[in-house]
C-alpha cells in the first residue's frame, strides 16, 4: 500500500490508495506528559518533540517509520480546553432520552465545573475519564432521583454545585413564591457592586435586577479592556522563555493564567443566570445565587488584576491555659466555629482541603480555595470570643484562636507559630439574649444562628 498504493485481499480484490491520505494515530509518548507539568512549552526531561520522538522511534522499526510523510505531535490536553470539552458533554448529556423530554434549565456553578474536572482530568487519557465523571457523579444520582420519584415533575431550574466530595443538585421551581427582603436591608443603589445584601437577604424587584446587571456589566467591560487581554498574552509569552520552567515565578503564572480561564468560564454562566431571569417569576434564591457568583467573581477579578493571592490557609485553634482550665468547654466551641467555617466555604462554593484536624488538642488547619476567599477571610484573624453568664466569672468567656495566611501556588505550606498577639475578631454572646459584634468589618448582630451558619462575611452593618 505504501509502495504502489494498491491493497489486495486474499481473494485478489484490489483498493486503490492513489488519491488517499492515510492517517495512523498513536498513543505512544503519551505517558510522558505526567511529569510535564502544566502547559504547553517543552520541559526538559518531560514533555517535548524530542521526547515523544525518541518514544517513536523506541516503539517502531526505523524502516516502517521512513515510509511516513509526516509525524504530527499531538500536546496533551490542559485543563482550559478540558474545561470547554466538559461544557460540551454536560450539554450533550442533557439531550440523553430521559433528561431531553423533561422541562428543566440546567445551570452549572464554578463548583461543579472544577469538581468534574478534578475527577475527570488527565492530560494523557482524553476526555474519557471526564465522561466517566460525569455518569458517576451526576448521572447516576440524577437517575436514582428519577426512579425513585424524588425528582419534582414539571418546569424547574436545577442547580448543580460541588459539595465536597460530591454533587449537589437543587430543583427550584420558577414559579415559586418570591422571597421578601429583610428590614434594614436594602442596600445604597449608589454602590452596585456590593451584593452582599442581596445574599443575605434575597430581594426580587427591579431595582435589584438592575443592580445585577449592573455588576454584571462592569465584569464583562473589565474583561474585554486591553489591560485584561495584555495580562492574559504577557503570561503566555513568558511560557515561551527559555529558561521559565527554572524561574521560581512559574507558578505564579500557571495559576494566573488558570484563574483567568476560571473566572471567564464563571462569567459566561453568570450570563446565561441572569437571561433566566427574564420571563418567569423570579426566585429569591436564584437572585441570590447569581449575586453571590457576581460579588465573588468581582473579588476575584480584582485579586487577578492586582496580583494577589486567592487562596487561604485558616488555622483554628484552642490556646493552651482555655483547653487547661475548662477542656470539654473550650473543644465545643473549637468545633462550633469549625463548623462556621465548614458551613461558609460550602455556601460559597469554596473547595476546602484538611490539612490537619486534633479535637483533643483543639486544632484544625484548612486549605481553603475559590473565588475572593482569601479577601473574605482575612477579617477572621484574631481571637473569637464566647461570653455568657455563668455562675462561675471562669466560664463566661471562652477564646478561640484564628490565622489567616496566604495559600501561595508553588510554596510549600506551613503553619503559623502562633506566638503573635491577636486582636478580639468577634464576640459571640451566648446567653441571656444572643449578641453577635464583629470589631474588624463593623457589624452587630442578634441572628447567632446566621453567623454560626456561615454568613459571618454577609451580615449587615449595625
Amino acid at each position: 500500500m505504501f509502495d504502489d498504493a494498491r491493497l489486495s485481499d486474499r481473494n485478489g480484490n484490489t483498493a486503490d490508495f492513489r488519491h488517499s491520505i492515510i492517517i495512523l494515530t498513536s498513543n505512544v509518548g503519551a505517558t510522558l506528559a505526567r511529569g510535564a507539568g502544566p502547559g504547553f512549552a517543552t520541559v526538559a526531561g518531560g514533555y517535548s518533540r524530542s521526547a515523544v520522538e525518541k518514544a517513536v522511534y523506541d516503539t517502531f522499526r526505523r524502516e516502517f517509520i521512513n515510509r511516513l510523510d509526516r509525524v504530527v505531535l499531538f500536546n496533551p490536553l490542559d485543563r482550559a480546553l478540558m474545561r470547554e470539552i466538559l461544557h460540551k458533554e454536560l450539554d450533550r448529556t442533557l439531550t440523553r432520552r430521559g433528561l431531553r423530554n423533561r422541562a428543566w434549565a440546567v445551570e452549572w456553578e464554578p463548583s461543579a465545573i472544577e469538581f468534574l474536572l478534578d475527577r475527570g482530568f488527565t492530560p494523557d487519557l482524553g476526555a474519557r475519564p471526564l465522561r466517566r465523571a460525569i455518569e458517576q457523579h451526576l448521572l447516576a444520582p440524577l437517575a436514582r432521583s428519577i426512579v425513585e420519584q424524588r425528582a419534582p415533575e414539571g418546569d424547574q431550574f436545577l442547580f448543580v454545585r460541588g459539595a465536597g466530595d460530591r454533587l449537589d443538585v437543587r430543583f427550584i421551581a420558577p414559579d415559586a413564591p418570591a422571597s421578601m427582603p429583610a428590614a434594614g436591608t436594602v442596600a445604597d443603589p449608589a454602590a452596585p457592586a456590593d451584593l452582599r445584601d442581596i445574599v443575605y437577604a434575597p430581594v426580587t424587584g427591579g431595582a435589584a435586577l438592575t443592580r445585577l446587571d449592573t455588576a454584571l456589566h462592569v465584569l464583562h467591560e473589565g474583561h474585554a479592556a486591553s489591560g485584561w487581554r495584555l495580562a492574559r498574552e504577557a503570561d503566555f509569552a513568558s511560557m515561551g522563555e527559555p529558561d521559565f520552567w527554572s524561574q521560581p515565578t512559574r507558578f505564579q503564572v500557571l495559576d494566573r493564567i488558570e484563574r483567568r480561564d476560571r473566572i471567564e468560564s464563571a462569567l459566561d454562566s453568570a450570563g446565561r443566570m441572569r437571561a433566566r431571569l427574564d420571563g418567569v417569576q423570579r426566585d429569591g434564591e436564584f437572585v441570590a445565587r447569581l449575586a453571590q457568583l457576581l460579588w465573588l467573581l468581582q473579588l476575584a477579578s480584582d485579586a487577578l488584576q492586582e496580583q494577589r493571592p486567592q487562596d487561604a490557609l485558616l488555622d483554628l485553634r484552642i490556646g493552651a491555659s482555655e483547653l487547661h482550665r475548662h477542656p470539654a468547654d473550650a473543644r465545643r466551641w473549637w468545633q462550633q466555629l469549625l463548623q462556621m467555617y465548614l458551613a461558609w466555604a460550602a455556601q460559597r462554593n469554596m473547595r476546602v482541603e484538611v490539612l490537619q484536624q486534633d479535637p483533643e488538642q483543639g486544632r484544625a488547619w484548612l486549605a481553603i480555595a475559590g473565588f475572593g476567599a482569601l479577601d473574605l477571610l482575612q477579617p477572621e484573624t484574631g481571637l473569637h470570643v464566647q461570653e455568657q453568664d455563668a455562675d462561675e466569672p471562669a466560664l463566661r468567656r471562652l477564646s478561640a484562636q484564628v490565622r489567616v495566611a496566604p495559600d501561595l501556588p508553588g510554596q510549600a505550606r506551613r503553619a503559623s507559630d502562633a506566638d503573635d498577639e491577636l486582636r478580639v475578631c468577634r464576640r459571640y454572646r451566648i446567653a441571656p439574649a444572643p449578641l453577635v459584634r464583629d470589631s474588624v468589618r463593623g457589624w452587630r448582630s442578634g441572628r447567632l444562628e446566621r453567623v454560626l451558619g456561615g454568613d459571618f462575611d454577609v451580615m449587615p452593618s449595625a
